[in-house]
């Protein structure tokens, strides 16, 4: 059952204009800063840390090379980082675009 499934998912494609996108292999080879970035667009509102790593665990965005789930503390080092594309404020993280 467990073959079946991995099947299924790497034949899923998602047609989004006159794209078709393999959403199973580009999830899981993304990026955490690509995560964190899809994850604010989608709320199209401010997050805290502890709520982008739930989700990006939840939906498997992003997978680390030793398999841990991603963790809040993670997720801020990488915020920190990009101080351009991502701004903290008042416990929420937010897009600076």
């Amino acid at each position: 059952m467990k073959r079946k499934k991995e099947v299924f998912l790497s034949r899923f494609y998602v047609k989004f204009s006159e794209f078709s996108i393999d959403l199973h292999n580009y999830v899981s080879n993304m990026k955490i800063e690509e995560a964190i970035l899809y994850c604010l667009a989608s709320q199209n509102r401010g997050m805290r840390t502890e709520r982008i790593a739930e989700m990006i665990n939840s939906k498997r965005l992003h997978i680390r090379k030793d398999g841990q789930q991603v963790t809040s503390s993670q997720v801020y080092a990488v915020i920190c980082r990009y101080p351009d594309i991502f701004v903290k404020a008042e416990g929420m993280i937010r897009l600076m675009i």
